[in-house]
């Protein structure tokens, strides 16, 4: 691939002064002009308004109105099939059809795309097909078929290729489209219920065609400098919008040494403009050299921009230390996603006959998305055809010009924020976000009692990359006749561009002495962990989770209420007053029997407390406590009798040495036999 060469600044002056009778003046000021102008950096002219061909692997994916073409494998998320084929075909039926609405600018060199398309093939031997391959560029058409002959398809799955000569294109940014018919198909050994089907669109079935063509057109604009701190700007535009950006690998070269730390990336005009910060302890004019290289897919040759850029830098701290701060809206994601804390604290109580359920849901941004986040709160009520949908949703409000893009979060404008979404709340986690209020929260926005919004700076004002928390608290009654679902997964995933990467989850949930929560638990990923344990005073619930991924599915679920039976300190009172009842109970059943047994079972009554501090559910500890009931009643009938000494006081009494049970010696008579009362084994006195 030919690069591109270096491009350097030039200033034009006048090739001759206008002969007046002012000439000497106006040519000594056209000099000074041009000494001044010399010293000011210019608006760079682009060298790279078209681009060059790149061989490049573009996917298939999408059905319908959005099939479509991308170079990049994250993308690829969801099977498509075209419709089966069961009969023999003779003339073309189209499978399906591919378009890019636009490609970069450049010319196309010749070369041959091709296309390789997984099959199923099911109820026959093998079939026999030809296939047709049109590829349409702005107004030019390729068309590819099958080798002569077609191809043979064995039964199962396996892949269609068809190759396109593709010659020499112009410089049109037109339309791309890619279609796949099947112009002839015989069976061999046909069942009866044969079929053909062709698959596309997800990471098992990565249909594609290799082609070359301009990806991208990139261009260098003109330098900020802020103390010693140099902005670098790259304006690049792709078919493929912030994926380009957030999904390839990006470096830049500053005089051949490698610009470190992270990117800035934000949307202009039609493309994205990325920013890197530069740092130089040289002052005054100079002259740079930037290469910007781009990688779109793995083992690919990298697309390289080159350019020579005349900067003026003054040295010493400037912009107030917060680094580059973008005039246009920042992306929301590098390509990566951001970190995510979420914890909720949640409580349950009783009041005037209903379950109340206070909840704090806070959650802590942390990369890309506290950038964004920050740097929309600067620019609420800004021009909305400026920035995104999202922050579109609100309005300026008490919001001035003053506050609005001075690079700190004003106190204005978090209360603004925090007011507006009280309405606005659902649809901008949703689109700014990617997460469902509904299921963070339980429920719809405007069902609950109250709802409150808090933004948390955590220390720092400045629009930087640094951690933010935004706090939702709402007040809701709940229903004691059915389950309740606390939390459910509510990122919304987005595996080519996400919002999010892994994220952590605490739940604590805690309730009064009246209420209790019944049947607590989590469905679906095993990923999260529950613990329960209850006092007399109240239910405790807490769920964890670390390093949850976007596409786990779970639920969190259970039934708050206040019942006698559920409510601990109630729950508590049962418990307590069953294990003295029991006890009374073994007690008076031994009253005439041995209770060396019953004693030796008394640790069994911890039983009935474990299963209530544990936080087993009501029936749970019930049939606890009953068997525990039945083991002591068994215990106690099976326990031998006992004698009553107390009436007997002038006999000798010996205890039977198999039972233990106390008889008395009536008798003087030696040797003398008696039976046991006991148990009856024949006792023999001799002394």
């Amino acid at each position: 691939m030919t690069k591109s060469g270096p491009v350097s600044r030039r200033v034009d002056v006048p090739a001759r002064l206008q002969e007046t009778g002012e000439g000497v003046k106006k040519g000594l000021g056209i000099v000074i002009l041009m000494l001044f102008l010399a010293t000011i950096p210019l608006p760079i002219a682009s060298s790279a308004t078209t681009s060059e061909s790149s061989e490049v692997t573009l996917y298939l994916k999408g059905d319908g109105s959005e099939a479509t073409l991308t170079p990049f494998q994250v993308e690829l998320s969801q099977l498509q099939e075209s419709d089966s084929l069961a009969n023999a075909v003779n003339q073309d039926v189209e499978v399906g059809s591919w378009s890019l609405d636009k490609r970069a600018s450049g010319e196309i060199e010749d070369y041959t795309w091709s296309l390789s398309m997984n099959y199923n093939l099911e109820g026959a031997a093998g079939a026999q097909i030809n296939g047709t391959v049109e590829v349409r560029i702005g107004g030019e058409t390729f068309t590819g078929q099958t080798n002569q002959g077609g191809q043979f398809l064995p039964q199962g799955t396996g892949t269609l290729n068809v190759d396109i000569p593709v010659e020499s294109a112009g410089t049109s940014t037109g339309k791309v489209t890619v279609t796949l018919y099947v112009s002839a198909l015989l069976f061999s050994a046909p069942s009866g219920q044969q079929s053909l089907t062709f698959l596309w669109g997800d990471e098992e079935h990565m249909s594609s065609i290799d082609a070359s063509m301009p990806l991208l057109d990139m261009d260098f604009e003109e330098p900020e400098t802020e103390g010693k701190n140099v902005y670098i700007h790259l304006f690049m535009e792709s078919p493929w919008g912030d994926a380009m950006a957030t999904q390839s690998e990006i470096t830049l070269q500053v005089d051949g040494e490698t610009v470190s730390g992270d990117m800035i990336l934000s949307r202009f005009s039609e493309g994205i403009r990325i920013t890197w910060t530069w740092t130089t302890e040289s002052v005054g004019q100079m002259n740079i050299t930037t290469i910007a290289s781009i990688t779109v897919q793995p083992g690919m040759e990298a697309i390289t921009h080159t350019e020579s850029l005349d900067i003026f830098v003054t040295g010493g701290e400037g912009g107030g230390g917060g680094g580059f701060y973008p005039s246009d809206e920042p992306l929301y994601s590098n390509g990566d996603g951001s970190p995510l804390s979420v914890s909720i604290q949640m409580e349950m109580y009783a009041e005037e006959g209903e379950v109340a359920l206070n909840r704090q849901t806070s959650l802590t941004i942390e990369g890309q998305m506290a950038y964004w986040l920050r740097w929309g709160l600067d620019n609420i009520g800004r021009d909305k055809s400026e920035i995104s949908q999202s922050l579109s949703l609100f309005s300026a409000g008490s919001v001035g010009d003053e506050h609005r893009q001075n690079r700190v979060v004003d106190q204005v404008e978090i209360s603004e924020f925090e007011i507006q979404m009280r309405n606005i709340g659902t649809s901008f986690l949703g689109i700014g976000m990617a997460m469902e209020a509904d299921e963070l929260l339980g429920k719809n926005l405007q069902d609950f009692e109250i709802v409150d919004f808090d933004i948390d700076l955590l220390g720092e004002s400045k629009v930087i990359t640094h951690p933010i928390k935004l706090t939702i608290t709402t007040l809701e009654a709940v229903d004691q006749n059915s389950k309740s679902v606390f939390l459910r997964s509510f990122i919304i995933a987005q595996p080519a561009n996400p919002h999010w990467t892994n994220y952590d989850l605490e739940i604590m949930l805690e309730t009064d002495m009246l209420t209790g929560v019944t049947g607590p638990e989590i469905l679906g990923s095993s990923n999260l962990k529950i613990s329960h344990s209850r006092t007399p005073f109240s239910d405790n619930i807490k769920v964890t989770a670390n390093q949850l991924s976007p596409e786990d599915a779970y639920t969190f679920e259970g039934l708050g209420t206040s019942s006698i039976i559920h409510a601990p300190l109630t729950l508590s009172l049962i418990v307590l007053f069953s294990s003295v009842v029991m006890m009374g109970l073994a007690l008076r059943l031994t009253k005439n029997r041995v209770r060396k047994a019953i004693y030796l079972e008394t640790p069994l009554f911890g039983l009935g407390f474990a299963t209530f501090m544990f936080g087993y559910p009501p029936l749970v500890i019930f049939s606890a406590i009953g068997i525990l009931l039945i083991i002591l009643v068994i215990t106690a009938m099976a326990s031998p009798k006992t004698s009553i000494t107390e009436d007997l006081p002038s006999f000798p009494v010996i205890n039977c040495p198999s039972c233990d049970t106390p008889n008395a010696i009536t008798s003087n008579e030696r040797p003398l036999k008696i039976p046991c009362g006991g148990c009856g084994k024949v006792l023999k006195i001799v002394g």
